[in-house]
């Protein structure tokens, strides 16, 4: 069995005092999945507000699809045959480390590979830049790669240097992506249904807020997943709250370390207390920050969601930090080990098993975090004992 990375042990023994001892019951692989959604698409405007419908209701009605979607037993998509994986070269490119996140998954898919027997350098950090994906997929073709795994990279920005290494014969997975069909056969995503997790937060935001809710969302257009995520919260909000209203933003991801950012400093100073219910950004590595310069600014008017499941985004959970309010976390983990378990099988030329792009999604907020991080100290939900598991499927065990 393959240790995991260092940084796993650092992120349990931060959380580790904020878990309780909790005991629940995951289901392992199984041939199919089970993703959650919400709502469904109605508008195509950036900001929608309605005049007639909603009432206490719905807000009970949003309770109960809250409670539903922050289930913690799951059924995963997963290989039940074994497979020779052989040996092979492959890299790996994070989106960009800025994003905790991507990081995080970035090492998990090294490991992964490593595991199954294959040569693998350290992970290579994207920047959140094409022009350095770009050059990443350049080099693995001259390195001669059999494969690669892409965290959270939308390849439609690189077009023709994921063309060329398609065509060079290298397998291309891409974990936490939304490449689109054009790229059947070429690239492998291996993730959850974003907009799916767009309208769990939809519902989420009505169960706390109720039917009358002033909504506000932020979009990266550079990632096909956040404009997913931000559709699925608008059209969730648009469908089932006419009485709300919901705005959509573009916000640059990689503004996200600096201090702020600028772009949320100015958004506080355009919206005075009432004017917000609830903030809710594209990914962990925005809503961490701004939560902690809402909570320095004295504003305590309006909540923040987020999704990914971040370290700190868990952290302000589990020790009742607001604003912090809610995280849709998704088996980011998990994923990385399929993807490396997918490339086996398509160098044996052995059948691919369904559902790796339809993996489950899980609300956490404060009924439920403790229990999560009691169940996951590695903070990535999963099947109980995947790693040996794939281990055994690959003849490592």
């Amino acid at each position: 069995m393959v240790n995991r990375p260092s940084m796993v042990n650092r992120r349990f023994t931060a959380l580790a005092a904020a878990a309780a001892a909790t005991t629940l019951v995951l289901v392992g692989c199984s041939s199919s999945s089970s993703s959650s959604s919400g709502g469904s698409s109605t508008s195509s405007t950036s900001t929608s507000s309605a005049a007639a419908g909603g009432g206490s209701s719905l807000q009970t009605e949003a309770k109960a699809k809250a409670a539903q979607y922050e289930n913690l037993a799951k059924s995963y998509p997963g290989p039940t045959t074994p497979v020779n994986p052989g040996t092979g070269k492959a890299e790996v490119l994070s989106c960009g480390n800025t994003a905790p996140v991507c990081e995080e998954q970035s090492a998990d898919a090294v490991s992964a590979l490593k595991a199954m027997g294959w040569s693998v350098p350290p992970a290579t950090d994207g920047q959140t830049s094409p022009q350095v994906e770009s050059a990443f997929m350049y080099r693995a073709i001259q390195h001669k790669d059999s494969a690669v795994i892409l965290i959270a990279v939308n390849v439609n920005t690189i077009t023709a240097s994921v063309q060329a290494a398609a065509a060079a014969g290298m397998t291309i997975m891409c974990t936490q992506c939304l490449s689109g069909p054009q790229w059947a056969g070429k690239v492998y995503d291996v993730t959850v249904d974003f907009h799916a997790q767009g309208e769990i937060e939809a519902w989420k935001v009505i169960a706390d807020k109720g039917d009358h809710a002033k909504v506000f969302g932020t979009t990266d257009p550079q990632f096909s997943s956040a404009a997913a995520k931000a559709q699925g919260l608008k059209d969730g909000i648009t469908a089932d709250c006419p009485t709300c209203s919901i705005t959509i933003t573009p916000f640059p991801s990689s503004t996200a370390a600096e201090p702020g950012p600028p772009e949320f400093t100015a958004f506080l100073a355009a919206h005075p207390p009432g004017t917000v219910d609830y903030y809710v950004p594209h990914f962990d590595g925005l809503s961490v920050p701004i939560a902690t310069t809402m909570k320095n600014a004295g504003r305590t008017d309006f909540l923040i969601g987020g999704t990914d499941g971040s370290t700190a985004g868990l952290n302000k959970l589990a020790t009742a930090d607001p604003p912090m309010a809610f995280d849709v976390v998704e088996p980011f983990t998990y994923e990385e080990w399929c993807a490396a378990d997918l490339i086996a099988r398509i160098k044996a030329k052995a059948p691919l098993w369904s559902g790796y792009g339809t993996m489950p999604s899980t609300l956490l907020d404060s009924n439920n975090i403790k229990q999560f991080l009691a169940m996951y100290p590695d903070e990535s939900p999963a099947p109980a004992g995947y790693q040996a598991a794939f281990e055994k499927l690959w003849g490592k065990s």
